[in-house]
């Protein structure tokens, strides 16, 4: 399977991983059948890849064996069928070692994957310069058997700061074919994405908040690496498509949906999003992670999302 040297624009799905009732508490065995069925739905529904073993995939909540397992066997069983052998597999990647970085894009090329999306270094983000974090990714890249998108997402690194200007610098990398943006700073969306140097090196812009894909987009920004996607995949294309065209208004009808039903995935996390997924598509033994994330929404929260959900399903239907 081959796959673009750059990343198309367009709306990507970071995927729960799923995992069985059965085994150790609070460590359930990872539900690769699920998966595949998952993986599938998004692929006939218009998304342009999955991304396996991201933040929403719990890659740090599974062992390198159970990673390999996912990827390799999601790509086995997208390879069964002609109509799902070019549907890209995009691997998260979260070490802090260069070392560890570099073996982990190994086994993940080896396993399926034709990205890694690579989570900046954060062990000592308090400290850490700009130049530092250059010099990190500078290194992965120079030896990366796949091509890298650089995951930027504060929240869960630490409050770590990239500026425009690193990403500016990181453009240039030829092995380094775009971004993940997981914060709201539009300022900095549009400082990244219009950049006329980032722009020339054909580097791939995409924002990790569905929630902001119209502003996003309207700033240069190419798609969206959304996780809500993998629920409600035709409204978010739809979403992506009007923006593109220009269509803003019809746009911001979807956006507001969109925004509204985000909140679950706000206050929750990969829970919100498994919780979504059971009650939307059934795929799925449980809605929960593994531990610390195997506590479920309480009662009044799912009652509270609910409309949200509903109206967001209504939408995806009627497309």
């Amino acid at each position: 399977m081959t796959a673009p040297t750059y990343p198309i624009p367009g709306v990507y799905t970071p995927s729960p991983t799923f995992f069985k009732n059965s085994g150790p508490n609070g460590r359930q065995e990872v539900d690769v059948e699920a998966q595949v069925q998952h993986t599938k739905f998004l692929a006939d529904n218009g998304i342009s890849g999955v991304v396996l073993l991201g933040s929403t995939g719990e890659m740090i909540h599974m062992t390198r064996k159970e990673r390999i397992q996912l990827i390799s066997g999601v790509r086995k069983g997208l390879d069964a069928e002609d109509k799902y052998k070019s549907f890209p597999i995009l691997a998260g990647v979260a070490h802090h070692g260069v070392e560890d970085t570099l073996e982990e894009i190994k086994v993940m090329k080896e396993a399926g994957a034709v990205y890694a999306m690579v989570l900046a270094p954060n062990y000592f983000a308090p400290s850490q310069t700009q130049e530092g974090i250059i010099s990190w990714f500078t290194a992965v890249a120079d030896e990366s058997v796949l091509p890298v998108v650089i995951y930027y997402f504060p929240g869960v690194s630490n409050n770590l700061r990239m500026t425009p200007k690193t990403f500016e610098i990181l453009s240039a990398h030829t092995n380094i074919v775009g971004c993940k943006l997981s914060h709201g700073n539009v300022s900095e969306y549009a400082q990244i994405a219009l950049n006329p140097v980032v722009e020339k090196n054909n580097f791939t812009t995409m924002t990790g908040l569905g929630q902001l894909l119209l502003p996003a987009m309207s700033v240069g920004v190419h798609g969206t690496i959304d996780a809500m996607s993998g629920i409600f995949p035709k409204t978010l294309v739809k979403l992506f498509t009007l923006a593109k065209e220009g269509k803003y208004a019809e746009a911001a009808k979807i956006q507001y949906v969109v925004s509204k039903v985000e909140e679950v995935v706000v206050a929750y996390g990969p829970v919100g999003i498994k919780h979504t997924v059971s009650k939307v598509l059934g795929i799925g033994a449980n809605e929960v992670g593994r531990a610390p994330l195997n506590v479920a929404i309480p009662k009044a929260a799912q009652e509270a999302f609910a409309a949200d959900i509903q109206a967001a399903a209504e939408l995806e239907k009627s497309l």
